[in-house]
């Protein structure tokens, strides 16, 4: 019996986790993943495409609500976003990426709902405000995806769940525009919510990051969620033993200061502040170009929302060519262009500014999609999610300025301030950046992101 023993187990063959995922292949299982996770991804882009419109439409509901509680709306939306990003991102490091993704959407889809049927202004708030927390839970659904392929197609995978994105803008604009004039606002927060209940939806079809439960030491766990990511592929892996290390201590935010990290971490909230800043300015600024007396120009609107799935497409198809942060300067640059172009927009033609707006769209969605990549290669898997998360938190502070300016602020202030900071991100870009992620380091990482955080756990 012994000897049976020794031969079984000599007779199984003992690979690394990227050894496994090569084994895996494409399939099924990064299909299933890819849809859930985009699901979920697509919530802040609603999210904020809601704000534009729910903020008019709330005037109208409630019209004896004071001036200074108009912009309580977006305000406590961003407010609560940039709480829940301390949250979400420590919790999916705690309790595993899947579990984490299902609590954050499955509340948000309660909340929004429950919004719909808010009896007053003050519990409206309340509702979007714990929306908002939902919605910094946005880095789950793209750390696990990054997590769950070999290095080969974790970059075409990440930089493709921004279509997400787009796609959420695209949504609530077309919803808005089907929804708002014949079945009122309270319709349209309720369909809003649809994307991320089948978001819940998916979690009953997904895996449990491998990654993250050998950093954990749940090597056991690791395997058989691999042994299920097999399955759905149609592989085999019998006679396949994973091979780990003991797990490192548990890694905790002080992690981000270290000298190792320090530098790289300054960059990288410099640029998800100012970067954000700019995106969600440019996304605010877009109905404003666009209105007249007679209401908003949902067409025009639309069309300039559409140049984000140009900007998705452009910068992964010439990042993957020149590299990240270059593919993020170069965006960042024509965001900043375009901005500045606008300062114009209400004394050229529509058809002008509609490109104009298009090509601003274009580009801060470029600049945003690259910072969002360049982002999770930068750190280990031990603090992955929380310093993602650290860094979507300074996303959020600049959505918030974005929706602070004070009541009069001239349209031309604030889209010098949106084309002033997307200046400063190619500089950040170009500059340090490079040199902290310079392009040999960045594909290193990038190439070995499934493993990053484990590489010191599996040899």
């Amino acid at each position: 019996a012994m000897s049976l023993q020794v031969q079984l187990q000599s007779e199984k063959r003992s690979l690394t986790l990227p050894e496994i995922y090569e084994l895996i292949g494409w399939g099924p299982f990064q299909w299933r993943l890819f849809i859930a996770g985009g699901l979920g991804f697509m919530a802040d882009s609603i999210e904020t495409g809601l704000i534009t419109f729910l903020t008019d439409e709330c005037s109208k509901e409630w019209p004896g609500t004071p001036d200074y509680q108009k912009n309580l709306l977006s305000t406590s939306v961003f407010i609560g976003e940039l709480l829940g990003c301390f949250v979400w991102g420590p919790v999916a490091d705690k309790i595993g990426r899947t579990k984490a993704f299902l609590y954050c959407n499955l509340v948000l889809v309660i909340f929004g709902v429950a919004s719909a049927a808010a009896p007053s202004y003050v519990w409206f708030i309340v509702f979007r405000f714990v929306v908002g927390t939902c919605v910094g839970g946005l880095v789950i659904p793209f750390d696990l995806l990054a997590e769950s392929c070999d290095g080969e197609r974790m970059l075409m995978l990440t930089f493709s769940i921004e279509y997400f994105w787009t796609l959420g803008t695209l949504y609530v604009n077309g919803l808005a525009a089907a929804v708002l004039p014949t079945l009122g606002w309270r319709w349209l927060t309720v369909l809003a919510a649809v994307p991320l209940a089948l978001a819940v939806v998916g979690y009953f079809f997904i895996v449990e990051s491998p990654v993250w439960l050998v950093m954990v030491g749940r090597k056991q766990d690791a395997m058989a969620a691999l042994q299920k990511a097999a399955v759905m592929n149609g592989v085999d892996l019998d006679g396949v033993e994973l091979v780990c290390e003991d797990p490192h201590e548990e890694a905790g935010c002080s992690e981000l200061a270290h000298p190792q990290y320090r530098a790289r971490t300054l960059v990288l909230f410099s640029v998800w502040l100012l970067g954000l800043f700019g995106y969600y300015g440019a996304s605010f600024a877009t109905p404003l170009i666009f209105g007249t007396s007679d209401g908003t120009n949902y067409g025009a609107v639309f069309f300039a929302s559409s140049g984000e799935i140009v900007g998705v497409a452009l910068c992964t198809f010439i990042s993957l060519r020149i590299g990240v942060m270059k593919g993020m300067g170069l965006f960042y640059a024509v965001a900043a262009v375009a901005c500045f172009a606008l300062m114009s927009c209400h004394e050229v033609p529509v058809w002008v500014a509609g490109i104009l707006a298009f090509v601003c769209r274009a580009g801060v969605m470029g600049g945003s999609c690259a910072t969002w990549v360049a982002t999770p290669p930068a750190y280990p898997a031990t603090v992955r999610s929380t310093a993602h998360g650290m860094c979507n938190a300074m996303g959020r502070v600049g959505g918030i300025l974005a929706t602070a300016w004070p009541t009069g602020t001239p349209d031309l202030v604030k889209l010098a301030s949106y084309g002033g900071a997307n200046a400063v991100c190619v500089l950040l870009s170009l500059g340090p950046g490079r040199r902290l992620l310079d392009e040999g380091h960045f594909d290193k990482l990038a190439t070995e992101v499934s493993v990053v955080g484990a590489s010191s756990l599996c040899p």
